[in-house]
This record gives structure tokens, C-alpha cells and sequence, in this order.
């Protein structure tokens, strides 16, 4: 028996009180849901789902539909409440994953999503209409949310995803022409000055755009700006008409200070100091597709004389490939790893040249796409030295904007648990004076995990650290209780061999829960009770 066969015969007894059209209507409706989803409605929420689509499906193009029904209000507890949500509008990618995404990020759990899309056809005052033979896609979701939302949630969320939809019409309505935008940004690229980058790096940095046409970048919005400078004061302006996607013209900057103002004079001068192309992060999540921050893809407009006169701007998402193939498919990620390796003056067949590959096949992607060449040449190095002598170690770098600090923590594995985590969180917090935004840890085969946290601070009022006093910090909040044993027992024993004995001895003899409960000192003279009677007993 066919899946569709089976799924009209488990339907098609409930409908009997819809009209025809909506009886056609649920056929093709359910005939696009899983079976084991089907298996999850009963009669009467079929008839629910199919009576709030086919209303909402009365709508003109580019229009979104969206309701809220709270089912089982009376005699059942908060939990076993459910609220459904319907939605109907325009069929576009993105758009299933980013509802899920905005849901997900409010806390909100999702028993139940239904995504068919159905053919309509649009009357001349652009108004939809359910047609079988229709050549326009209309998407049509039904979710089920867990709990019941308060008509306040519901006004909130409404608006939310009004706004969540628009974005993935503007990012996906000009996709294909941002696409277009990177080749020809290729020119601004093939203007750089040599003098100042080398052809070599020239080339990479063409290359790279034809690797985020091939499909290896999300392409959501494109701008272009004019800098012009004057009393020592540099100003940037959009292009008029530039805009595509998030960035079209009438959507805010891409650049925002913490003030929600477009980037002040400092900031705005380092703009034209960067490379021909530089890769950062907007201090805007993505709505369409993954809820992460934005990546920005910037190149530079040069005159005759070699100066910036502008640049054209792209924000997207790097798909996920990009994170997980290897750097010698990416170009400038390769070009970089090339030039961090032959600073070291290794061999790359040689132990120490294939450990440096590893440890920069390991590196956090994104860092590695912000990081200066020169930067990343020290932090190898000290990486590669931690393999030796492994210990808690500490790697920060500025955002571009000083809107951040990303924070690389490396840690012994055998030390790394959830608590220690938190504790090195709240350690970085407080040293740089602001919030973790965001941590990714990454546990492999190796003996170290790398941590990463983002830790947004200050624009204006940024608190001075020093790496070096805050790095002590974290070594001390991951020492082991076996670490402070061995001082403890150093400080009142002169004997260094019996003190590193009875350390290596006791290190792991005592249970999590003494360890919690009493102190150094305490442990140190059960001990001294424990070796006298076991020299009495002999």
C-alpha cells in the first residue's frame, strides 16, 4: 500500500464536513505530512488545521497569515496545554528553518511542525487562491507549540515573525543577484595596489569570491559605500540603488554602534584601513536560516592612486561546508595556513610541520577568517608548544569594532566537565567586563579541548584586562584537587620525595564529596593520622 493510499484512507473519515473544496484541499494537504506525524493528529484537529489554512490561504502575494488557537483551555494542566500555530504565505527557502529557529530561540518547544506547499493561482488584484493546476507555491505550516501562550506572546510573536518572513523574502528574492555582485566585486580586488599586497595575495582574494558564488556562502544583503574624508574625518555613504536583500535601501546600516547609531569617526577611518577583503562578524543575529551572527564580507574600491575611496559590503552565512572540508579547498584560509606554515620554518612532512596543520585544521573557522596572518603565526606557535606541555591556556582577540572579545580557552580533557566551564564563563566575564553571547567546546581525540567564548563588551567604556593575569585566573580555577593536595603537603613537609609520595598516593584516595566538604588543611592531617597508623600497623 502506497504512503499516499494509506494516508487518504486515515483521513479522508474525519473530513466529511468540510465542503469539496476543502476536502481537496486536506488530501493534498496531508498527503505531503510524514506518516508517523499523521499518526499524531486526531479527527478533530485535522478539521482545525484544515478550516485555519484554507482561511488563511485568502490572502495577496507577499502577504503572511498567521494564527494562533489555544487547544484543551479548560481541565488540563499548563503542560498538557497546546497552542497551534498556522501559517500561510509565499513558498521561499529558508523559511520552514527560520520559524523553527525564531521558536527554538524563545524557548519555545515544538511538539508538532507540518510544512506541505500547495499549488495556487493569483486573481489580478494578486489575490490567492487554492489551485491544483495553479503555478504559484504557497507555503502552508502548522505547529504545535508546547504550553499555552498568553495573548501577549501571541501579539509578540505575530510581530516577530512578520518581520522574520520579510527577511526571508528580501534575502531570498535577491539571492542570484548578489551572487552576480561578488564576480564583479573581482574588479574592485584586481585594483588593489601590489605594491602594498603581494600578487599572490591578490589572486587569493579573487579566488575566494569564486568560491562563495560556488554555493559556499548564504548570500542576504549587499551594499556599496562611498568613503570621503575631510578635516581628518572620514564619512561613508551608500551608494544609491546598491542595496540587495537585508542591506536593500530602505533597511537600517549594517554597522551598528552599541547606541544603535551607524559607527562613529574612529571606527569609520578603520574601515579604510583594512585589506582588499576582510571578513568580520555584524553585531546583528541572523533571522533567516541559522540564528548566529552575521557574517560580513567586505572589498575595497581603490582610485588610480591606490587609496579607498569605498567598498561594497555582503552579509550572510558560510554554509556549513565551509566548516568542515579542509583548508586546502578554501581559498585565503589555505593562503593563510600557508603562510603560518613557512614562518615556522618546519618542514610540512616533518612531526612538527603536520602538527601545525593539525592544530590550524582544528582552529576554530571563524577565527580563523578574522585573524591576521601575523597573529595567527604566534598563537600556532604557543599551541603547538601546549601539545608538549599541556595546560590550561588563553588566546583572545579584539573585535575589529571592539564590540566583542573572542576568548580561546585550551584545556587538559581529563580537567574539563560542565562546572569548570561555567566557572572560566564567569571568570571572563568579570575580568573583560561583559556577557558571554555564545561558547562552541570541541572534544576530539586530542588530549586538550578547545573551548571558545564570545564575550560582548563595551564600545565606549571598554574595561582594560591583561591576558596573561586573567589566563592565571582560569589555571587556577581548573587547578585539581591532586594540584592543591601536592602544595599543601609541599608546605609542611621539607622532605620534597615524601611530600611527592604521599601526593601522588592521595591524589584520587578521597571521594568528590570529602574533597567538597573539607578543606586542604584538614585533608593534610587525615593523612598524617592515616600514614602513622599504617607505620604502627606494620
Amino acid at each position: 500500500m502506497t504512503k499516499k493510499s494509506l494516508v487518504t484512507q486515515s483521513v479522508s473519515p474525519s473530513l466529511s464536513s468540510l465542503n469539496p473544496t476543502e476536502r481537496d484541499f486536506a488530501d493534498r494537504f496531508f498527503a505531503q505530512v510524514d506518516h508517523d506525524d499523521m499518526t499524531q493528529i486526531k479527527p478533530d484537529h485535522r478539521i482545525r488545521i484544515i478550516q485555519e489554512q484554507v482561511k488563511l490561504s485568502n490572502r495577496k502575494r507577499h502577504e503572511t497569515g498567521i494564527h494562533f488557537t489555544i487547544h484543551n483551555k479548560k481541565d488540563v494542566s499548563w503542560a498538557d496545554r497546546r497552542t497551534e500555530l498556522n501559517i500561510v504565505t509565499d513558498d521561499m527557502a529558508f523559511l520552514v528553518d527560520s520559524v523553527a529557529a525564531y521558536l527554538t530561540n524563545k524557548r519555545l518547544v515544538i511538539d508538532l511542525l507540518l510544512h506541505p506547499q500547495l499549488a495556487v493561482s493569483y486573481a489580478a488584484n494578486d489575490r490567492a487562491s487554492f489551485d491544483p493546476r495553479g503555478n504559484g507555491r504557497q507555503s502552508h505550516m502548522h505547529i504545535v507549540i508546547r504550553g499555552a501562550l498568553t495573548s501577549a506572546q501571541q501579539k509578540e510573536i505575530t510581530a516577530d515573525l512578520l518581520s522574520v518572513v520579510r527577511d526571508v523574502y528580501d534575502g531570498t528574492r535577491d539571492w542570484q543577484a548578489m551572487r552576480l555582485r561578488a564576480i564583479e566585486a573581482k574588479q574592485y580586488v584586481a585594483s588593489a595596489p601590489s605594491k602594498m599586497f603581494g600578487r599572490e595575495e591578490i589572486s587569493e582574494y579573487s579566488e575566494f569570491l569564486d568560491y562563495l558564488y560556488d554555493n559556499n556562502f548564504t548570500f542576504l544583503g549587499c551594499r556599496s559605500y562611498v568613503f570621503t574624508a575631510r578635516g581628518g574625518q572620514v564619512n561613508s555613504s551608500v551608494v544609491k540603488g546598491s542595496g540587495l536583500g537585508l542591506l536593500s535601501d530602505d533597511r537600517r546600516p549594517a554597522y551598528l554602534s552599541e547606541t544603535g547609531a551607524p559607527l562613529p569617526n574612529a571606527y569609520q577611518k578603520l574601515r579604510t584601513q583594512m585589506p582588499p577583503l576582510y571578513i568580520s562578524k555584524v553585531n546583528r543575529v541572523s533571522t533567516v536560516h541559522r540564528r548566529v551572527p552575521l557574517d560580513a564580507v567586505t572589498i575595497h574600491h581603490f582610485d588610480e592612486d591606490g587609496r579607498v575611496v569605498g567598498e561594497t559590503l555582503f552579509i550572510g552565512l558560510f554554509t556549513s561546508v565551509t566548516y568542515s572540508r579542509s583548508l586546502r579547498s578554501i581559498p585565503l584560509l589555505k593562503f593563510k595556513a600557508d603562510q603560518v606554515i613557512k614562518a615556522s620554518g618546519f618542514e610540512p612532512a616533518s612531526h612538527d610541520g603536520r602538527a601545525l596543520r593539525h592544530i590550524l585544521e582544528k582552529y576554530p573557522r571563524d577565527e580563523l577568517f578574522q585573524t591576521t596572518i601575523d597573529d595567527l603565526k604566534e598563537t600556532c606557535a604557543s599551541i603547538l608548544r601546549l601539545q608538549e606541555r599541556q595546560r590550561i591556556a588563553l588566546y583572545c582577540r579584539k573585535d575589529l569594532f571592539d564590540r566583542y572579545v573572542s576568548c580561546l580557552v585550551y584545556i587538559p580533557r581529563s580537567r574539563y566537565d560542565t562546572r569548570l566551564r561555567l566557572a572560566f564563563q564567569n571568570i571572563l566575564e568579570r575580568e573583560l567586563g561583559g556577557i558571554c553571547t555564545s561558547y562552541t567546546s570541541s572534544v576530539d581525540d586530542s588530549p586538550l579541548v578547545r573551548v571558545l567564548y564570545t564575550i560582548s563588551v563595551s564600545q565606549t567604556k571598554p574595561k582594560r584586562f591583561d591576558v596573561v593575569l586573567v589566563e592565571r585566573q582560569l589555571q587556577q580555577a581548573g587547578r585539581v584537587w591532586g594540584d592543591a593536595l601536592a602544595d599543601a603537603l609541599h608546605g609542611v613537609i621539607y622532605d620534597d620525595e615524601q611530600a611527592d609520595r604521599l601526593a601522588h598516593d592521595y591524589a584520587t584516595a578521597f571521594s568528590q564529596d570529602y574533597c567538597e566538604r573539607y578543606k586542604l588543611t584538614d585533608a593534610v592531617r587525615d593523612i598524617e593520622k592515616i600514614e602513622e597508623c599504617l607505620e604502627t600497623s606494620k
